[in-house]
């Protein structure tokens, strides 16, 4: 009786220190700058967890290398942190050390937030109408732009490149901001970008669409084509997760994937009004996806060293 008492004692102060560590500010790192599609999906993330009964979120932006500044400070914090990325960081981490992570034990997956169109866009005053167009440049002709080595529009473009066997030169700025700014001055050729973050430009007539990811057309854009029409099936779908590093205690990822499922269901517009489409389902069973996807990028045609610079 006595052993079963303190078993009983033992996991009722687990579960205590569970709750207090919940109730303190956790720092949620993002890699990019303020502004960024990753730094607004983070900011609305911390501010769904505060407004739905979990701790206080403290947005840290760590900005460069594509991240892995970022990757690093929260695998390597003796304080649990939080960290939001998009899906480039399993390529990253499989085809580059430019992210220098293990993901099946350095970083524990919190919850899955959603998916999000990503978009091939040019300056509008740009020769290029399309992907037909690309393939006929010559080897170095063009120059793309995107929010840093190791982020999902360089990893985005790079790959594209390979599989039009069309050489360019990269880019990389500190974030989308500047970079869709140059495009639209004419500075850059191509950008492959998050639809939520250029889509103020593409309204305003400053870039120009040239081809989606995803299996339809956007509504918003009805007259832009997928990739696929244009020939080209794309492996790399869009989406955030929400991630902790290996210090947070269980309990308090349990209760913060709890929240957010409770966010997601009772408003879903401030994802909506940013593109982002939402899963219940994944967000759930955000561990199960998290190994899913690991497995899925591994099988994939990404050839090594396919990004790899020096930031």
């Amino acid at each position: 009786m006595s052993l079963l008492k303190n078993l009983i004692t033992s996991l009722m102060l687990v579960s205590a220190a569970a709750v207090a560590q919940s109730k303190q500010s956790i720092n949620l790192v993002v890699g990019f700058q303020p502004g960024s599609s990753n730094d607004v999906v983070a900011r609305q993330v911390a501010k769904d967890i505060e407004a739905n009964g979990g701790p206080l979120i403290i947005v840290e932006n760590k900005i460069g290398a594509g991240g892995n500044i970022a990757v690093q400070e929260v695998i390597n914090s003796k304080t649990p942190k939080l960290f939001l990325h998009s899906n480039s960081l399993y390529i990253s981490s499989l085809v580059t050390k430019t992210i220098n992570v293990d993901l099946d034990t350095q970083l524990l997956p919190v919850a899955f937030i959603g998916n999000i169109p990503t978009i091939l866009v040019t300056g509008a005053d740009s020769n290029i109408r399309s992907i037909e167009n690309i393939k006929k440049t010559k080897p170095g002709e063009l120059t793309y732009g995107s929010g840093g080595i190791g982020s999902l529009s360089h990893v985005s473009m790079a790959y594209l490149s390979y599989r039009l066997d069309t050489a360019m030169t990269h880019v990389p700025y500190l974030g989308s901001v500047k970079g869709l700014l140059d495009l639209s001055a004419g500075r850059i050729d191509l950008y492959f970008d998050f639809y939520n973050t250029s889509k103020i430009l593409i309204a305003d007539g400053r870039i120009r669409p040239l081809a989606i990811t995803g299996s339809r057309r956007l509504k918003e854009l009805p007259n832009v084509p997928t990739l696929k029409e244009q020939g080209i099936d794309w492996p790399i779908e869009a989406f955030y997760m929400l991630y902790a590093s290996p210090s947070m205690d269980p309990e308090v990822i349990n209760h913060i994937r709890t929240v957010l499922f409770k966010s997601f269901t009772s408003d879903p517009t401030p994802y909506e009004k940013q593109s982002i489409q939402l899963d219940l389902k994944k967000l759930s069973k955000s561990e199960q996806f998290h190994k899913d996807t690991i497995k899925t990028y591994q099988s994939l045609d990404f050839p090594k060293g396919l990004i790899d610079e020096k930031p």
